[in-house]
């Protein structure tokens, strides 16, 4: 974690949006029954599988945060992609549910008039979800935390559904009831759509996904900017939940002794382990010089067929 303030909030952060959560779905749930809005109801129940995601949440970091062991010599950190995984299912299976129910009453003709009062838990939806995505995101981030991140998505879905709700129940107030029902199926397709992307995050984790594009450039910048490395021979990264582990091959100057090769390696590690804060372990192996490596060819050596000594 970066920033040592932030401690109390990723120990806080699942109860505290359990309890927004669980407040916006019952708010929502209970006024959609009252005023026949299946959007409102529809964004409720979002709320709640909200909520009940909260709670595992708090479980799978607990495990996540056990140490390495001879079992799982890698920490416990993919629970969190197994977790996100299945909060990606559940957001497809519910919004599957509400799109059958809206679907049906549209071609049923089922749509009686919405009243008022609907219009208040949608408004107080699009602003708690909004305070609660933020505030999720900045601790998922900061803790680098797959499912504290997948959490705080699902609160930035529950806030454009409700928008789409207030959307909805304002066109049925106009008299244009059938909105309420297309509010609904927007909110399941934004559901859908969230879930899809969870699901897509967490099968990238759980089948060793590395760093992003970025962080891998900005490891060979640091790397080739080392006293005594000559070239970076292969570099692998993969992603354990909140932690990510690098395994880099590098090759130094024939003429170096092996005790200062291998204080160069170290010393490739120790800056790796500084640089990146999600960093839990990087392996340094030296690779040997070998001389029959294909040579880079230059412009002189193109032109007379002669070849470049340097290196790749």
């Amino acid at each position: 974690m970066r920033k040592p303030q932030c401690q109390w909030c990723a120990t806080n952060s699942s109860w505290l949006t359990f309890a927004a959560n669980s407040f916006n779905g019952s708010l929502q749930v209970g006024l959609g029954l009252m005023t026949t809005s299946q959007a409102l109801v529809a964004d409720g129940f979002h709320s709640f599988a909200d909520a009940a995601t909260n709670i595992i949440t708090l479980g799978v970091l607990k495990i996540s945060g056990k140490p390495a062991d001879d079992c799982h010599p890698y920490g416990h950190g993919k629970i969190e992609f197994l977790a996100s995984s299945f909060f990606g299912m559940t957001l497809l299976l519910l919004s599957a549910g509400i799109m059958i129910r809206a679907i049906a009453s549209i071609i049923q003709g089922d749509m009686p008039p919405i009243q008022f009062v609907a219009l208040g838990p949608a408004v107080i939806s699009i602003l708690v979800n909004i305070a609660i995505a933020k505030y999720g995101l900045c601790v998922g981030h900061e803790m680098n935390s797959p499912v504290v991140i997948a959490n705080a998505q699902e609160n930035v879905a529950d806030a454009y559904a409700a928008i789409a709700s207030l959307v909805g129940i304002v066109g049925a107030l106009l008299g244009f009831p059938w909105l309420d029902r297309l509010a609904a199926l927007f909110v399941a397709f934004m559901i859908a759509r969230m879930g899809l992307e969870i699901f897509h995050e967490a099968g990238t984790g759980l089948m060793d996904g590395s760093m992003s594009s970025e962080d891998r450039t900005e490891v060979r910048r640091l790397i080739r900017s080392m006293p005594g490395v000559e070239r970076i021979s292969s570099l692998r990264t993969r992603r354990i939940g909140q932690k990510t582990w690098v395994d880099v091959g590098i090759e130094v100057p024939p003429e170096v002794s092996l005790e200062d090769a291998d204080r160069i390696a170290h010393d490739v590690r120790n800056a790796i382990l500084r640089k990146f804060d999600n960093t839990e372990n990087a392996v340094v192996y030296l690779d040997l010089h070998s001389p029959n490596r294909p040579r880079r060819r230059s412009v002189w050596s193109r032109i007379f067929g002669r070849r470049n000594e340097s290196y790749d």
